[in-house]
């Protein structure tokens, strides 16, 4: 990434799929974070905030949009 598009507080993230049948597929999302990110974490628990749910909304449709085009690709991980 160039450096005006890194984030200090993240160290690393990324989704892990787990295939439990023919129809469903669970995702998960994780992050390894820096105690800088933790503002950002206690305000969304508290409700102050929409940015995760924005960002999570936005990872579900992009993933619910290319579901045919990825399941080939994960199939083989």
């Amino acid at each position: 990434l160039a450096p005006e598009y890194r984030r200090g507080e993240t160290l690393c993230s990324g989704f892990c799929f787990w295939r439990e049948g023919d129809q469903l597929t669970k995702v998960s999302y994780y992050n390894q974070a820096t105690p800088g990110v933790l503002n950002y974490v206690t305000t969304n628990v508290a409700g102050l905030s929409s940015e995760f749910y924005t960002t999570f909304k936005a990872c579900e449709q992009f993933l619910l949009d290319n579901r045919n085009d990825l399941a080939p690709s994960l199939q083989t991980l």
